[in-house]
């Protein structure tokens, strides 16, 4: 089995600091460096030792997440791996350790199914003290597999640790200088932060852009200083409000979660721009709509969206709609950008020639 297991992250501790689905590791963000190491390690053991498809028939589930704990404490960890489990305020406290096995457990048992064995067979005020998996009730199966021989557990724990040693040596070489993660740490952010507000760059971009120059008669005398009200003595120059349309999809194929996001969406462009320009709010079907009927029902008319732009001609007209099929459509006259809602594409934007924002 290889050793390149695909890891997520995640914030907070809960519902454990890591866990896994035998497919992938999931590791939280807000554990300390060696204690992620741990975790990763710890997660990616169950992985590489098959604990899934070893598992008995009809086993307790409690039971085999401590027996392979144990296994793994036993088999797996070295003396300073088991410290940093002990150290005061550990996020990891409570992990079975060679220190914290059951008591009573026979030194010579090392593998999960002769640990299980012997946990299911103490008397329940014996199991009612063991420790406890910290991740185990968390470790979800969405895999497969084939069910090892005893014979075979030995090599797979020979494996597990060439394959540690193996994601150490990658982390290794991965690690460049911290001038150099600083910028990819920028980069990264910057690139998360223009998708995050694409659509916002879009629209400031569009508004500038909309701004209409009105030159008119002024008897007032020009500022000695430059004056950008003055074009030349005696004209003036002002800002007509732009008028921005939102048009949002509450066609059959918008399910709860699309409503909701679109909803939040028309929240977000209202809260940031109302104040300085004007903005509608229509919601479309099979019709026009002006109250929102807060649900998708219907079928999507996008020209009857698109006739409605034309009509009002707005200088921005903003569509959140999903990937529904769409005849072809006249451009019209307006700016027209696209929020796809549950899809990377729209027919709708390909048709009118509008531009996706995200």
């Amino acid at each position: 089995m290889s050793h390149i297991i695909e890891e997520v992250g995640f914030e907070g501790l809960k519902p454990a600091p890591g866990y896994t689905d035998y497919r992938r590791i999931y590791v939280s963000t807000d554990l300390p460096k060696d204690q992620a190491a741990l975790m990763k390690k710890h997660t990616s053991c169950h992985i590489w030792l098959l604990h899934n498809t070893r598992k008995p028939a009809n086993a307790c589930e409690k039971m085999w997440d401590i027996a392979t704990d144990v296994e793994i404490a036993i088999n797996m960890y070295d003396d300073l791996e088991e410290r940093a489990i002990d150290k005061p305020r550990s996020f990891l406290g409570g992990m079975i350790t060679k220190r914290t096995l059951p008591r009573g457990l026979p030194s010579h048992l090392l593998y999960a199914e002769d640990i299980y064995d012997w946990l299911i067979s103490r008397p329940r005020e014996e199991q009612a003290n063991y420790p406890k998996s910290l991740d185990g009730e968390h470790n979800k199966d969405e895999s497969g597999g084939t069910k090892p021989t005893l014979e075979d557990i030995d090599k797979l724990i020979s494996k597990a640790h060439e394959n540690w040693e193996e994601v150490k040596k990658d982390a290794a070489q991965g690690e460049t200088s911290s001038q150099n993660k600083k910028q990819m740490q920028n980069i990264k952010e910057k690139a998360i932060e223009h998708r995050k507000h694409s659509l916002h760059g879009a629209l400031e971009a569009a508004i500038q852009a909309s701004y209409v120059i009105w030159r008119k008669k002024s008897f007032r005398r020009a500022s000695r200083r430059e004056n950008k009200d003055f074009i030349q003595k005696g004209i003036t120059k002002d800002h007509k409000q732009v008028r921005i349309i939102v048009y949002c999809d509450r066609s059959g194929s918008f399910n709860e979660e699309k409503t909701r996001a679109a909803t939040q969406k028309i929240a977000e462009i209202c809260q940031k721009y109302r104040a300085n320009v004007k903005i509608d709010v229509l919601f479309f079907n099979a019709q026009i709509l002006d109250i929102d009927p807060e649900q998708g029902q219907g079928e999507t008319n996008y020209k009857a969206a698109r006739d409605n732009i034309a009509h009002n001609n707005p200088e921005i007209a903003i569509v959140i709609t999903d990937d529904d099929g769409c005849e072809e459509l006249a451009v019209v006259d307006a700016k027209v950008l696209v929020v796809p809602i549950g899809t990377k594409k729209t027919f709708f934007a390909s048709k009118i020639g509008g531009q996706e924002v995200f």
